[in-house]
């Protein structure tokens, strides 16, 4: 892959979905030195210092990289998305969109507002965007509808996520952490019912907040922390956040867990993507007691952490911001976009 991709990231504050497309290319250029892959510095990545002094430039030796590239992935921004980057260079011949644009709250479940996006009549907030749509060569997406050519591309499997060691036993049977318990509130209830679920069965439950200042049990929610409880863990609890995707979904994966999710909706409903014996979903608080109950008797009579290997490895090819940095180039070959 003897190809230069530019990352042309938010204008303010870092994104989920930018945060999958680094880290997916930083994995792949460090695997193969043919790959140049750069982006601006000013971007408030999480994956530390070395990264930044490998990928990063500044704003004036990124534009003069982004002028040279054979491909820029521009990147939403909630809170402002680069286009006019794209204007100064007149580089949407080589540009592909990935929009993580999400509808917010529990909105979303709402089958009105499906049916004014079917129409192209709904122009808020998590709308497609039909200028990027006009101008990028490729259009990825985050979650329906994937109409005119949009692709599918959800959150991946970050590199720090994983913070799984197979020589360690897990010693947790069920965990159920959130940021914030409001949007939706299904991640407050499952977790009334799995703590009560656990309490009368026997099993260990953690649904504690994990917090960056622990001796005082305040401060901000700490995605960090709560990784090493997943990987404690053996079976995760996940709802979607302010769409059917969510970043808790992988964070379990990442971590050999057994998981019990709120029905993922991201891929055609004849798709195999997340066909996995791991995966136990719910539609609804009546579905999720009964997969409570079904995953219970399996912790009970037939867990296996070793069993559970290969398709573990299986889940980390497929889904990892790797597999995901792929998707992109992928699909830009198929367009002769990269040769």
């Amino acid at each position: 892959m003897k190809y230069k991709i530019g990352v042309v990231t938010p204008i303010e504050r870092d994104d989920f979905y930018c945060d999958t497309v680094l880290d997916g290319l930083g994995l792949l250029a460090k695997e193969n030195q043919s790959l140049k892959f750069a982006y601006a510095n000013h971007y408030p990545h999480p994956f530390g210092s070395e990264f930044t002094k490998q990928f990063g430039l500044s704003k004036e030796e990124f534009e003069a990289f982004a002028r040279e590239a054979d491909l820029l992935i521009l990147s939403y921004g909630k809170y402002g998305t680069d286009k006019a980057f794209i204007e100064k260079l007149g580089a949407w011949d080589k540009t592909v969109y990935v929009d993580g644009a999400e509808i917010g709250k529990n909105r979303w479940r709402d089958p009105e507002l499906q049916y004014q996006i079917i129409k192209g009549e709904y122009i808020g907030r998590g709308a497609p965007d039909k200028e990027m749509l006009e101008k990028c060569q490729l259009y990825f997406r985050r979650e329906k509808p994937y109409t005119n050519g949009m692709i599918p591309f959800p959150l991946g499997i970050e590199s720090r996520f994983i913070k799984y060691d197979p020589s360690k036993k897990k010693d947790i049977d069920f965990s159920s952490i959130f940021g914030q318990e409001l949007y939706p509130i299904t991640r407050r209830y499952t977790t009334e019912l799995l703590e009560k679920f656990c309490k009368e069965n026997g099993f260990t439950c953690h649904t504690k907040k994990t917090y960056k200042l622990p001796l005082l049990n305040r401060g901000p929610y700490s995605p960090e922390k709560s990784h090493d409880i997943w990987a404690r863990t053996k079976v995760g609890i996940s709802t979607g956040a302010a769409g059917y995707d969510s970043r808790r979904f992988w964070e379990i994966l990442g971590n050999d867990c057994l998981i019990i999710a709120e029905r993922f909706d991201l891929y055609e409903p004849d798709s195999d993507a997340m066909n996995f014996k791991r995966v136990f979903q719910y539609n609804n608080l009546y579905d999720f007691e009964y997969q409570l109950k079904k995953v219970g008797d399996f912790l009970r009579s037939g867990y296996d952490e070793k069993a559970l290997d290969e398709e573990y490895q299986e889940i980390l090819k497929r889904h990892s911001t790797k597999a995901r940095a792929m998707t992109i180039i992928n699909e830009t070959k198929k367009i002769g976009l990269l040769k």
